[in-house]
């Protein structure tokens, strides 16, 4: 599906608010942020599902969070995850589907596969590529950052920090910190002992649910407000740099060099181009395929892949926005044990069959 701009439909009413709570209930309680905010539910998650996310946080109550494995497996599924050394290719997609699963979209062949499944994903939202390799995923399900073995499907949670909160974004860094956008901080996460650092000073931040890097390692942050801010790294210091306008309830965010970042609005279905430097505005995409626009990746200069949970008639899936012509065109969309995406990234030019052959091929007991 993988194709030009086509006709595009009618703008569709955003009925369904998915991915986003901060309580058990699908609520934001109390949390001052836009009451349409407030409206943010989950899907309904399965028998299964449900139980991992007891299970999850009884490991979390006990401490037990040094991972589990993912059999490699889709539940009822027969057939083997294909080795990633062979299966992951630069302009490949990986996004996270809400159904219990990481997926991958090859570019080549326009087909989707399952990278991992089960373990301790339970409903992943955001995802970030490491320059090993390791894809990190937050997963709001079990208020838990995911690391996930490219060439093994194997899924192991970080140990959570007291200040983790409910992750929602994520970036790595080239410095290869991570850093988590938890809805009311951003916080940098050790990957092996999960500590947490509040990255930032200010109190200018409120509700920040997408985070971005800068080669430097300066911080951009989506802030559900309506605000978009930088986070100097060696400071910690925020600075506003765009509010309100065409940004209602920003969510993703992603960097395309110095001059622009790419923003999400689920509330007002807008993909919005900011300039990092001025806060200028530009409106790349609106309406047509955008129902509920979260996750947003670069492939190359002009092509911004977005994952929509509620596009294609709530099927969820991917869509392409040609940010020279402002045309949309679908990628995927969810079929089957496919539920909906809410994150996604491209798999680099700079990881190569070298990086990935640097992780494990295997767990050990």
């Amino acid at each position: 599906m993988d194709g030009g701009g086509g006709t595009q439909p009618e703008p569709k009413p955003n009925r369904v608010k998915i991915g986003l709570s901060l309580s058990s209930s699908g609520d934001l309680p109390d949390s001052g942020l836009p009451a349409a905010t407030n409206r943010i539910r989950m899907k309904p998650i399965s028998n299964s599902s449900q139980w991992k996310r007891l299970l999850c946080a009884a490991f979390l109550s006990a401490g037990l969070v040094a991972g589990t494995a993912s059999d490699g497996l889709e539940e009822g599924s027969e057939e083997p995850l294909p080795p990633a050394t062979t299966a992951f290719k630069p302009g490949d997609l990986v996004f996270t589907d809400s159904g219990a699963a990481l997926r991958k979209y090859d570019k080549a062949t326009s087909e989707t596969s399952t990278v991992s499944s089960g373990g301790m994903l339970i409903e992943p939202f955001a995802i970030a590529i490491a320059p090993d390799g390791t894809f990190y995923v937050t997963d709001p399900g079990c208020f838990s950052v995911i690391a996930v073995n490219p060439r093994t499907g194997v899924s192991r949670m970080l140990p959570r920090g007291k200040g983790l909160g409910v992750p929602y974004g994520i970036t790595v860094t080239r410095q290869n910190e991570i850093y988590v956008a938890n809805g009311q901080s951003v916080v940098k996460v050790d990957p092996v002992t999960g500590a947490t650092t509040k990255a930032s000073r200010g109190r200018l931040i409120r509700y920040p649910l997408g985070v971005a890097s800068a080669p430097n390692g300066d911080l951009y942050v989506a802030d559900a407000a309506g605000l978009v801010a930088r986070i100097d790294h060696d400071t910690g210091f925020e600075k506003g740099i765009t509010r309100g306008h065409a940004l209602v309830t920003p969510v993703g965010i992603t960097m395309a060099g110095a001059d622009a970042l790419y923003v999400s609005d689920f509330n007002t279905t807008r993909i919005v181009r900011v300039n990092p430097q001025t806060g200028a505005q530009t409106v790349v995409a609106s309406g047509g395929y955008l129902t509920t626009p979260l996750g947003l990746a670069l492939r190359g200069s002009n092509e911004l892949l977005v994952a929509d949970p509620d596009a294609f008639d709530f099927a969820g899936g991917i869509i392409r926005v040609d940010l020279s012509r402002g045309t949309q065109a679908p990628v995927t969309s969810g079929n089957g044990r496919f539920v909906n995406a809410r994150g996604v990234a491209v798999v680099p030019v700079w990881l190569s069959r070298a990086s990935f052959n640097k992780l494990p091929t295997r767990v050990e007991p």
